[in-house]
């Protein structure tokens, strides 16, 4: 389950899961609109969200293009067809789109600047075991006798 919430690792898998977010929130909003009202968008966004998050930027504008058309095709009257000139789109479609691949492109960012921290916090705890390893057996000043530049004592004096 950690797994999930790190990121799959397999591109078809990242991308699987931007589908197949993109057809649940598409098929919970049309049940739902009575509840919901015309605006589907915010579920849509919020998607796109889940998914940067967890699988990446690539997968989040996958998640948006699959958006969109699903938005445009479900929710835009006249329903069931495919129009992005119409004008309830003409000013919603640029918003939405900014709004989304920016919130994509911030979430993707966070998660690749995790992933690189997690990659330096683990160097560093190696590079201090090795340290601390040296130290405890004394290579670390074998050559000389006595102490070494730091007051450290290595071997019979």
């Amino acid at each position: 389950m950690a797994q999930w919430f790190l990121g799959p690792k397999h591109p078809a898998i990242r991308y699987a899961f931007a589908v197949v977010t993109v057809a649940l929130v598409a098929e919970l909003t049309f049940e739902l609109s009575a509840l919901i009202g015309s605006r589907p968008s915010p579920q849509f966004l919020l998607a796109i969200l889940i998914v940067a998050w967890i699988a990446g930027f690539g997968p989040a504008v996958v998640t948006w293009a699959l958006s969109v058309a699903a938005i445009n095709y479900l929710f835009v009257p006249p329903p069931y067809t495919v129009s992005f000139l119409v004008k309830e789109e003409l000013v919603g479609l640029p918003i939405f789109s900014a709004v989304a691949l920016v919130m994509a492109w911030l979430a993707a960012t966070r998660r690749s600047v995790e992933t690189a921290r997690k990659a330096l916090l683990a160097r560093a705890q190696e590079a201090r075991t090795e340290a601390e390893r040296a130290f405890r057996s004394g290579s670390c000043c074998r050559r000389r006798r006595g102490r070494n530049r730091t007051g450290h004592r290595c071997g019979p004096a």
